[in-house]
């Protein structure tokens, strides 16, 4: 019987063929055998469970995923505002009805037309514009007035006398005064009509956030119809197990470099420590 060379690597075994078959073999050590064999069978293990733990994972999250698809918000139909919530954005939108886009747009042409008529709106410029309106039929009775006394006063033949000229003088004195407080009063009229106009402008724009609270309060009453969801308790297991399977798997991995270091050329491990 003959054999090969003995200077054979630790963990390896020369055996002889003498059934006819011819010189000695390498023959790989068998499964269960302590070295390479047991390492790499410890990888695929690793491997294998690092699979099903990213299974896990995955499995957890789509869980928890369900479950805020599940728990999200309600939408609202049927009236002139539809809320209704997008899953797409996570986001909330809102759809108005053609007569609430319609109203909407009137109360802003409104806003508009009073911005317009309070720029246009002075009162001083409204007294002197009506003062000068009403001016002919005031000179016209005032010129009768005053004809009137001119009148009076020659019959009486006190037209060049003091008394006379007094009389004249508080006549077109006391008409000075009622053209004074007629303008004051137009001056009155237009700072009215200036405040009734600017209420009317506050009372749309105010109108206009009303409708915004309307909107806003239905998007908060969809909201409510949700419930809050916590990520799952197996979820952070789930990754805590994951990152565990991933550190034994590398424990593996270098276990199995050192050990096929070791047997083919000796020393070759240390560079994987």
């Amino acid at each position: 019987m003959a054999f090969a060379n003995t200077n054979k690597p630790s963990g390896l075994k020369w055996i002889s063929q003498d059934q006819g078959v011819g010189d000695a073999k390498f023959v790989p050590p068998r499964p269960g055998y302590t070295g390479l064999g047991t390492a790499a069978l410890g990888l695929g293990q690793s491997m294998y469970a690092d699979k099903l733990a990213g299974q896990n994972v995955a499995a957890n999250q789509q869980m928890w995923k369900d479950q805020m698809a599940a728990a999200q918000g309600g939408n609202i139909t049927g009236g002139d505002v539809e809320s209704y919530f997008d899953p797409v954005t996570k986001t909330y939108k809102q759809k108005f009805s053609d007569r609430r886009e319609g109203m909407l747009t009137g109360i802003y042409n409104q806003v508009e037309g009073y911005n317009n008529q309070l720029g246009s709106m002075n009162p001083y410029e409204y007294a002197d514009y009506m003062y000068e309106q009403a001016s002919g039929a005031r000179n016209l009775a005032q010129d009768r007035e005053k004809a009137q006394i001119l009148e009076m006063m020659k019959a009486r033949g006190i037209d060049y006398s003091t008394v006379g000229n007094n009389l004249f003088g508080s006549t077109v004195q006391g008409q000075n005064f009622a053209n004074t407080a007629e303008r004051a009063g137009y001056i009155a009229q237009g700072q009215d009509m200036r405040n009734a106009i600017a209420a009317n402008k506050s009372a749309a724009i105010a109108n206009i956030y009303g409708q915004d609270a309307v909107s806003s309060q239905q998007i908060q009453d969809a909201i409510d119809m949700g419930v809050n969801v916590a990520p799952p308790e197996s979820l952070s297991t789930a990754f805590t197990n994951q990152m565990d399977t991933k550190a034994k798997k590398g424990s593996s991995l270098g276990n199995i470099l050192g050990i096929a270091g070791n047997a083919l050329f000796p020393g070759l491990s240390g560079l994987f420590s």
